[in-house]
């Protein structure tokens, strides 16, 4: 007579609950896609970005006094919130939105040439 074992049983339990998560993913509706973003979008996008550049690095910088690459690291975390927001806002991709601000650092579409594409050098801190 077979017996089962707590291997046994815990490898079904496993393979059961497997075997629900793969049906609930197979079976889920897809998400609607959405349309590409329009140049007019993307530069309304790396305008509303580059216009906040200059405040967002002046925050940046007194959370980080002397600390460029931290300061750098600090801009970058709030421009991508800015940047998901101005995506959610227009229901466009973040990838989209991603590159509006690429395309418009590469092709200069602000006139005062915002949005900084250098990077300052990671060093140790003096102050641990």
């Amino acid at each position: 007579m077979w017996r089962p074992t707590r291997a046994g049983i815990g490898w079904s339990l496993f393979a059961a609950i497997d075997a629900v998560a793969l049906a609930v993913a197979l079976l889920a509706p897809a998400s609607p896609s959405q349309p590409d973003l329009s140049e007019a979008d993307a530069r309304i996008m790396y305008a509303s970005i580059a216009r906040e550049e200059p405040a967002l690095r002046a925050a940046a910088a007194r959370s980080f006094p002397g600390d460029l690459w931290s300061q750098d690291d600090d801009f970058h975390g709030n421009e991508q919130k800015k940047i998901r927001a101005l995506a959610g806002e227009r229901q466009a991709r973040i990838g989209d939105a991603l590159r509006a601000v690429d395309d418009g650092m590469r092709e200069g579409w602000s006139p005062r040439g915002a949005l900084s594409p250098k990077v300052p050098p990671c060093r140790p801190r003096l102050d641990y």
